[in-house]
């Protein structure tokens, strides 16, 4: 079995809290095995870039892609730098128009690999320091928080340095049910969640350096 290549940059990465937007193309109360045998829960935040924390929360991520990027290129000639990939993606409607919104990936690869515990996406209500609720099937345009790490990661194929969100938690707000209505819930409180003793040590394999482990979607 081939070792572990070594990334081109030391930092480490770190605990992220989402702010609040729409959610799309959720996959979270079962793993999919449609494109990964091993198992994946994820789901798509849909913002406006002006919406509030949004602004923030990019400019945290770029930061940290940002380090290691700077890390990955010491010393390098020009041709031979990383570049930087965007930390989210525009939003485009059914006719390829763009809508104005940007969409974050999050992402839970590889789950039959993971400890009992540390294997499902852990689903919160609005009143979070209620704990955890059971999961279920979340409609697009609910609305969620999401807690996850964010892991730098390099592509050797393309030459980039990005960020990966490794999702962890989810509190679901508002939610829209699948087949139409929807269920408003009582006002939310900020998520503020324990990262349940994970680390970025144990997330080392998530997205190895020649791939960024969320499937080159952007």
């Amino acid at each position: 079995m081939a070792g572990k290549v070594k990334k081109p940059f030391t930092v480490k990465g770190m605990n992220v809290t989402s702010p609040k937007g729409g959610a799309l193309w959720a996959k979270l109360d079962k793993p999919d095995r449609e494109y990964n045998a091993k198992g994946q829960y994820s789901v798509d935040l849909v913002c406006d870039p002006e919406g509030q924390g949004v602004p923030a929360f990019i400019e945290k991520l770029e930061a940290l892609r940002d380090t290691a990027l700077q890390q990955a290129n010491d010393g390098k000639p020009k041709p031979k730098q990383f570049k930087p990939r965007p930390v989210y993606k525009d939003e485009y409607d059914k006719d390829g128009n763009e809508t104005g919104n940007i969409i974050f990936k999050f992402k839970m690869n590889n789950v039959d690999d993971r400890r009992p515990g540390q294997n499902k996406v852990k689903l919160v209500g609005p009143k979070a320091s209620e704990g955890e609720i059971p999961m279920v099937q979340i409609g697009n345009g609910s609305t969620i928080r999401c807690v996850a790490f964010a892991n730098p990661y390099a592509m050797a194929s393309d030459k980039t340095i990005g960020v990966s969100l490794i999702l962890e938690k989810v509190q679901l707000i508002k939610l829209v049910e699948f087949g139409g209505g929807d269920e408003l819930e009582d006002e939310d409180e900020e998520l503020n969640l324990p990262n349940d003793g994970l680390n970025d040590e144990e997330y080392e394999d998530e997205a190895p350096w020649d791939d960024e482990g969320d499937d080159g979607d952007f």
